[in-house]
């Protein structure tokens, strides 16, 4: 059902459409997540909406009771399907008698109908890659110079690159925070897991102070951020509160036996799609 959503024009012509779907089970029972995917970029929040009333099931213009495929006491969400960036460049040995400028194109759309063919949570290739560019005509051999190895078909969310920037500020609400250093880190999440923790960031209070977490840019396939505090010279972080990736303030260590950051990356990034970073390169190979 998930794959028939579309919007359409006035005239009746689609202007965004599922093109790939897939479900999986959710963590919690009774939930389970529709992973969908326009074949263009993020989805419209109205195909996105339309999408979940065709699986919940709605009432059409006419009265008419339509009844969904989703199951009697499941919570569904429906979900834009995480997209994975690729930059492909593959090193082409024109067959005799052709020119890489006479092939350029061709591979280039073997290499955008490849991907377009990779359902969600398919593994990306470098071998099915290079079979697709093989067949283009005048082609007589390639080697695929990025990615350099298979993509999983389920990867994880890259940890944060770095650590937050703690700030000290003056806080609208009291604060419990004594006057010190604090050590602050940061782990993606998503309904699957979380991943293991930032670098440490650190920051120094006075009385009657509090410390505000920047907004942070998530990583693919994160819906959430976890926050771990610390008192200087006290014990490692833990667990101090969770948020979306907005501005954030902490105002209180955390709770006697809070958890400690992950040891392991559990953040999997169901769903999956690979699309390209930009245009492919492709380049003469060396002889």
């Amino acid at each position: 059902a998930a794959v028939k959503s579309q919007i359409t024009d006035a005239s009746g012509n689609p202007t965004e459409q599922v093109v790939k779907a897939k479900w999986y089970d959710g963590v919690a029972p009774g939930t389970g997540y529709c992973y969908v995917f326009n074949g263009v970029g993020s989805m419209s929040t109205a195909l996105l909406t339309q999408t979940k009333n065709l699986l919940y099931g709605y009432t059409d213009t006419n009265g008419t009771v339509v009844v969904g495929p989703k199951p009697g006491g499941c919570f569904l969400y429906v979900v834009d399907a995480p997209q994975t960036p690729l930059s492909v460049t593959a090193a082409v040995y024109p067959a005799n008698g052709y020119t890489l400028a006479a092939v350029q194109t061709g591979v280039q759309a073997a290499i955008q109908n490849y991907l377009a063919q990779l359902g969600l949570g398919e593994t990306f290739s470098v071998t099915a890659l290079a079979t697709a560019i093989r067949a283009v005509p005048g082609v007589g051999n390639v080697q695929i110079l990025s990615p350099s190895a298979d993509q999983p078909a389920t990867p994880y969310v890259a940890p944060p690159g770095a650590a937050p920037v703690p700030v000290a500020i003056t806080p609208g609400a009291s604060t419990s925070l004594a006057a010190g250093t604090y050590q602050v880190g940061i782990t993606y999440t998503n309904p699957w897991g979380e991943t293991t923790v930032s670098a440490l960031g650190s920051v120094t209070l006075t009385a009657g102070q509090a410390i505000q977490i920047p907004a942070q840019t998530l990583a693919v396939g994160a819906t959430g951020v976890s926050y771990y505090l610390s008192q200087e010279g006290g014990a490692s972080v833990t667990f101090a509160l969770s948020g979306n990736g907005a501005q954030e303030t902490l105002t209180a260590l955390p709770a006697a036996g809070a958890a400690s950051p992950p040891t392991s990356n559990t953040a999997l990034i169901n769903g999956n799609v690979y699309v390209l970073s930009g245009v492919p390169t492709i380049q003469q190979a060396s002889s």
